[in-house]
């Protein structure tokens, strides 16, 4: 069952960056976008000021189901996992971070204003 639910979890992990990263694009995916994007926020932000910014539950989850099939030393990010565990690169783990945290940034701040302009078109419609 394990090695089942790693599987699953690599998949909903993997599908929750695609949509982070690229759903604010695309006006039809924008809904489904922030339907991902804030529990994302609430994790990385106010978990983070928790447990350690960046924090991701999915991830905290992922792991304790690697240590359950005896996979250690895990780095503490999913992305800097999957590229050098699962797909065997060797990218070193603080520019991992420093990019995940550049592009959520950048996503953050431009579907922000594409989700206020569409807000802002769509009352303009109502009226």
């Amino acid at each position: 069952m394990l090695p089942f639910l790693d599987i699953v979890l690599h998949i909903i992990h993997l599908s929750v960056i695609i949509i982070n990263v690229f759903f604010w694009i695309p006006k039809k995916t924008r809904k489904i976008h922030l339907i991902i994007m804030l529990p994302t926020l609430f994790s990385w932000g106010a978990l983070g000021a928790i447990y350690g910014w960046g924090y991701c539950f999915l991830t905290h989850w992922h792991y304790k189901v690697l240590h359950e099939l005896d996979v250690l030393n895990l780095p503490h990010n999913y992305i800097a996992y999957f590229l050098n565990n699962v797909l065997g690169f060797s990218i070193g783990e603080a520019f991992i971070d420093k990019m995940a945290y550049m592009v959520f940034g950048v996503v953050v701040v431009c579907s922000g204003i594409l989700h206020v302009l569409d807000f802002k078109n769509s009352r303009a419609n109502v009226n």
